[in-house]
């Protein structure tokens, strides 16, 4: 009787890279010196969420602020933050600031807060 062979999927789930979390894939090309938008574009997903990936490793201290957002505008947003609200949201905090602040930027710098 002729043996079965076993059909191999060849899936992602089997790579190496994928037993490495996705936000800890994105971590490591940053930490490599990719910028944000081509980590977006090499892992093919969205800026928005490669910036997500990028928070708990400033909470952590593992990522610099300085790495993420300019220190002119970390002195804006943590002014705009002061009377902070999480019940509020960002929405109010992003309308009081300059137009080429992101919302990604507000939440570093608030991820950055939360270590302290």
């Amino acid at each position: 009787e002729p043996q079965k062979r076993k059909k191999v999927k060849n899936s992602k789930k089997n790579s190496a890279e994928s037993k490495i979390p996705s936000r800890e894939q994105t971590f490591l090309l940053f930490k490599q010196g990719l910028k944000l938008q081509e980590i977006a574009s090499q892992r093919k997903m969205s800026l928005g969420t490669v910036e997500n990936h990028l928070i708990p490793y400033l909470t952590r201290g593992e990522i610099n602020i300085n790495d993420l957002v300019d220190t002119r505008k970390q002195k804006v947003i943590t002014e705009a933050l002061e009377d902070f609200e999480y019940e509020v949201g960002l929405g109010i905090i992003k309308s009081k600031l300059p137009a080429d602040i992101s919302f990604a930027e507000i939440r570093y710098v608030l991820a950055d807060r939360l270590k302290e």
